[in-house]
């Protein structure tokens, strides 16, 4: 979906980005976990202490922290360490600012998948050579957690945990707040989730939580959060860090949207081209005479895999990321999302960026995209043409695509008009459009509700939330995964018409009076 830029104002840093460059002595210490015993799919945090010499620690080729951990079963998973910075937040004038809080340093995060005893190992690597800490071992005990969300192993049409439990989105666009910052969403997290959602789809874009800018850029947000191509906004990483924790408490699924169309073009409706501050563009230094290089060009990739690979380790021990999104309406060619998904997957040779194996998937897409074996389930965007929203267009939609991919299908955005909130049309907040939507994508096989885009606009202000609450009800009586489910073809009713006279409607019944058999 489109945005309007100017009227955005997020905070950051309160001072320009700290020095990142460290010229220590190879050494390593502190590495025990924070807990010797654990439950299952709980997140286990590591903060080791790590000397090292390297100018940017955001650069793999510098420095490498990462984690062996082994089961008793033989089953062995590497995860990658991330650097990171602690931050308060505060709010004054409904104003939200975040402060930094002790010293950046080193994380690592595991969640282990299975109960009973683990092993790990930690290991530095810098252009100086190589160091490991001692073996640590923790308990895993069992759980009724129910894992990830895969697809389902039953109906490649739908979703479903590792523990087999189904998972059918209900939810909405939660894409980026106002002022208020991340105390918007304690107030969006709270009513969706007492209402029953259980699914939202956030942007990682410059004004919200993007983590790599040119900082130079002059839009309405603060540049000196951001440090240029290839140096991370520790500020936004934290401030998803606690959304994915809020939502957590709520029992709500995150899909992370990592990037925009407007990163890579200029002008536009919502004038939200943002190429001319891109710093993949080479005017900003970048290696990109034009867009179009982003795809192709072997350092921008190289740029963009770091990127990845920071993201996965950061955010990939959360159980309710349900999934990675490449782009928001950003037509990126076939190869590139096929190199870029099998980083996350470790479908070379390389070990995988996410070893939790979250689903993967992307807006735009054609055959090439949606064929390919790493692309877990297929998504449209779907607006009106004003007043009226046509629920069987969005029927059709969502059968066409999930039954010609053999994968489940999400339409992650829609709405009565791309250009104005559905408020504009809705004045007394009747939601009549919400309604149809949500419960016309369920009765179609899609593999959740449709979308709705105005969180802010329409939802949020209207106290919509209750739309969710007989949906969520229904959607937890049916069982999903006990096979594929048909669409059920039947005539359309009709009635007989007999113009100028008029006459009782009879509905036969064909059963006997009798007493009712079953007691109230």
């Amino acid at each position: 979906m489109q945005i309007t830029l100017l009227s955005l104002l997020v905070s950051g840093y309160l001072a320009q980005v700290p020095s990142l460059s460290h010229h220590d002595a190879l050494s390593l210490s502190s590495t025990e976990a924070n807990t010797a015993e654990i439950s299952c799919y709980g997140l286990l945090e590591l903060e080791p202490d790590v000397g090292a010499s390297y100018a940017n620690p955001f650069n793999p080729e510098e420095i490498d922290v990462h984690a062996a951990f082994s089961h008793e079963s033989g089953a062995e998973t590497r995860v990658n360490g991330f650097y990171a910075q602690s931050f308060e937040r505060h709010s004054e004038n409904e104003n939200e600012s975040i402060i930094p809080t002790g010293k950046a340093g080193w994380r690592i995060r595991f969640t282990p998948p299975l109960a009973g005893r683990w092993q790990y190992q930690v290991r530095v690597t810098d252009h100086t050579g190589s160091v490991s800490s001692p073996l640590h071992t923790f308990i895993v005990t069992s759980s009724p957690h129910p894992g990830f969300i895969r697809r389902d192993k039953n109906n490649p049409f739908l979703f479903a945990f590792d523990s087999g439990h189904p998972f059918f989105a209900v939810g909405e666009n939660m894409c980026w707040p106002g002022r208020r910052g991340t105390l918007d969403y304690d107030d969006w997290l709270s009513a969706l989730g007492t209402a029953g959602g259980n699914w939202i789809r956030i942007w990682m874009s410059p004004w919200h939580l993007g983590i790599e800018w040119n900082a130079d850029g002059s839009q309405g947000w603060d540049p000196s959060r951001f440090g240029g191509l290839g140096v991370y906004n520790l500020a936004n990483a934290w401030k998803l860090d606690y959304l994915l924790d809020a939502a957590e408490k709520q029992g709500i699924q995150v899909m992370i949207c990592m990037g925009t169309y407007g990163e890579f073009t200029t002008g536009g409706y919502f004038n939200e081209g943002l190429w001319n501050a891109n710093p993949f563009s080479k005017a900003n230094g970048g290696p990109c005479e034009k867009p179009a290089d982003f795809w192709t060009n072997e350092e921008a990739r190289k740029y963009y895999r770091n990127r990845l690979r920071y993201i996965t380790a950061r955010y990939g021990a959360y159980t309710n990321v349900f999934a990675w999104e490449f782009w928001n309406e950003a037509n990126a060619p076939p190869e590139w999302i096929a190199e870029m998904s099998g980083c996350i997957k470790g479908t070379g040779e390389a070990p995988p960026f996410d070893p939790y194996q979250h689903l993967v998937s992307t807006t735009y897409g054609k055959d090439k995209i949606w064929t390919l074996p790493e692309v877990d389930f297929t998504m449209t965007h779907y607006y009106g043409e004003g007043n009226v929203t046509n629920v069987e267009a969005i029927i059709k939609k969502d059968a066409h695509w999930h039954r010609k991919y053999g994968k489940p299908h999400l339409m992650a955005e829609f709405g009565l008009d791309w250009r104005s909130s559905d408020e504009k049309y809705d004045k007394a907040f009747r939601g009549v459009n919400l309604h149809n939507g949500l419960w016309s994508s369920l009765a179609s096989g899609n593999g959740g509700t449709a979308m709705i885009w105005y969180w802010d606009s329409y939802v949020h202000p209207g106290n919509l939330y209750g739309q969710y609450s007989s949906l969520r009800k229904f959607a937890d009586l049916v069982p999903w995964n006990e096979g594929v489910w048909e669409p059920l073809e039947l005539e359309s009713p009709q009635a007989a018409r007999d113009p100028g006279s008029y006459r009782d409607l009879t509905i036969p019944a064909n059963g006997g009076w009798e007493a009712n058999p079953v007691k109230q």
